[in-house]
């Protein structure tokens, strides 16, 4: 019943043939055994068990979801090396923000082989800042830069979020313009999904489970406004490295971007040619990647913050070595005003700045009600609101926190 698809390639196949072309197939399958070339093939991108990276390997063909193929064949060179090469020295040196985007474009591939989790880097600012021409700058490391090609889009749904994660597996996900995805709450559980690096698990009709998609990567966005908002959870905002552009970060994005349109696809496979010459099994990264963990934890932010940081800086280490042979390598100091400290990322710190704000903005509902329509939120005295719980739970509920939890929280720290 499937092979009936192909007609949508060409092939004169229908209903009444079909039996008959699969017995065809069938016969000169076997009749031709050994005289058939086997290929090896793959249906994504990324680190293969036992061969390597996808798509660098030799007499390797694509194999998988033929949606998927436009994709898969954005993971090219084009162009000229030393053009990209001049271009990315001269960002490398004006702009902090376009060097950690470059970094982070490779940085995504390591994620596997130092067992980390995904995370986010999303830049925002206002118009004009040249975001868009920055992921085209980190998508250039890897692929044909052109959004639409490598670069996807926010308009898509979770399904399609989650399937252009599991296709590009270890390689980046660049999602352009966060201002179309629709709700912020909505886009929260998909943070948390992207993050987790697990798809959903879903049935079939056999009464088995498909195979779960996985990915391990960094996911690159950007927008006008930051990913996540006050009534994230702690593990949204916990997953994401946020900078916010207060400047351009670069001083002609026209020219960058017809430079990287024109040139592109060159750095990603030499920094991993330089890894299998130079540190097959990752020990020089994993050594040095625990160096920078243990700078960061010394300085007040979280174990999740300082690990996305530190997997970005032993990426600008290897582009460092690989690309521009210089030892100009960025430093934890040159980038912790970009990490958020605990108190920023903690939920509950947040849910209680805006219980307190509402109470004070409503001051008038507390005490002896004026008349009859006035409502009566609870009491208050000259140190201390008492609130009427269902009222305290419904503030709750309006911001996006949870009561019992913020409650439990108050009370554990008084």
């Amino acid at each position: 019943s499937s092979i009936i698809a192909l007609a949508d390639v060409g092939v004169a196949v229908n209903s009444e043939n079909a039996k008959w072309l699969v017995r065809f197939l069938h016969d000169a399958e076997n009749l031709n055994y050994e005289r058939i070339e086997e290929k090896n093939s793959v249906g994504r991108l990324g680190w293969v068990e036992g061969h390597g990276f996808s798509p660098y390997v030799e007499n390797l063909i694509f194999d998988g979801d033929a949606a998927c193929k436009g994709l898969f064949e954005s993971v090219k060179s084009g162009g000229s090396y030393e053009t990209w090469l001049a271009l990315a020295k001269e960002v490398r040196q004006e702009s902090l923000y376009g060097r950690i985007l470059m970094a982070a474009a490779f940085a995504s591939v390591l994620v596997k082989p130092l067992n980390c989790l995904p995370f986010f880097l999303h830049l925002w600012g206002g118009t004009e800042a040249g975001k868009t021409v920055g992921e085209m700058l980190a998508a250039s490391v890897w692929a044909d830069p052109r959004v639409g090609r490598y670069i996807q889009t926010f308009n898509s749904t979770v399904v399609g979020k989650e399937r252009a994660a599991a296709f590009v597996g270890n390689l980046p996900l660049i999602l352009d313009e966060l201002q179309i995805a629709g709700s912020q709450s909505s886009f929260d559980k998909d943070i948390y999904m992207l993050s987790e690096g697990v798809g959903r698990t879903r049935g079939n009709k056999q009464g088995g489970v498909d195979l779960t998609p996985t990915w391990s990567n960094c996911i690159i966005t950007n927008g006008e406004m930051p990913l996540a908002s006050a009534a994230s959870g702690g593990g949204a905002v916990n997953r994401i490295i946020e900078i916010e552009c207060e400047e351009a970060l670069f001083k002609n994005p026209k020219h960058v971007a017809d430079t990287l349109l024109e040139n592109y696809g060159f750095a990603g496979k030499k920094c991993l040619d330089w890894l299998a010459g130079y540190d097959p099994d990752f020990a020089t990264v994993r050594q040095l990647y625990r160096i920078y963990m243990q700078e960061f934890d010394k300085k007040d932010t979280t174990g999740k913050q300082s690990m996305a940081m530190s997997m970005i800086l032993v990426g600008d280490y290897v582009l460092s070595q690989a690309i521009f042979g210089d030892d100009k390598f960025l430093r934890p100091a040159d980038v912790q005003h970009f990490l958020k400290t605990k108190q920023e990322v903690s939920v509950h710190e947040r849910a209680y700045e805006y219980v307190y704000e509402t109470l004070v903005a409503n001051k008038s509902h507390f005490g002896e009600a004026e008349d009859d329509r006035s409502e009566v939120w609870g009491a208050n005295d000259k140190y201390y609101f008492y609130v009427i719980r269902s009222r305290f739970e419904q503030i709750c509920r309006d911001g996006g926190f949870n009561a019992k939890a913020l409650l439990s929280w108050m009370k554990r720290t008084g």
